[in-house]
């Protein structure tokens, strides 16, 4: 009787100490996996910071030209981007300010860059045909870093 008596307090204790033992483990894993979450939302938020575009203003466009002026603040970003998908006939040449010319052809798209210098200054985005006549033209100024 003794000896089924001390087997079942073995027995027993053996449980308890098992039990204590997958508590400590279940709250470490618990712990870790916590960790990883919030390691992997940080990483993310800061992945979104560095890959956030500031989207100035985008829209479509048709007639003789297109200008408009925009007050940039260097927060948004370093550098500012003016896209456009040229749909009319003839070849449209984009600027910002003046300078980054480029040329884009009929049907096709393209884009210029320019860094922003100052923390708040007005840049102008101009896009008008190479050659007169009139353009068709959906734009985009996003920036960024």
């Amino acid at each position: 009787m003794k000896k089924k008596f001390l087997i079942v307090i073995a027995v027993a204790l053996a449980f308890i100490s098992l039990s204590a033992c997958t508590k400590k483990i279940n709250s470490a894993e618990e712990k870790n996996k916590k960790e990883i979450a919030e390691n992997m939302n940080q990483s993310k938020e800061a992945d979104k910071k560095s890959n956030e575009l500031y989207l100035v203003d985008n829209g479509s466009q048709k007639g003789s030209a297109f200008q408009q002026e925009r007050s940039l603040e260097k927060s948004n970003g370093s550098e500012v981007n003016f896209w456009i998908k040229n749909k009319g006939l003839n070849s449209v040449e984009i600027k910002i300010n003046g300078e980054y010319p480029v040329i884009v052809e009929a049907g096709k798209d393209g884009e210029t860059s320019a860094p922003i210098k100052k923390d708040k200054v007005d840049y102008k985005f101009l896009a008008s045909p190479t050659e007169g006549g009139e353009i068709d033209i959906d734009f985009k100024i996003v920036q960024g870093n």
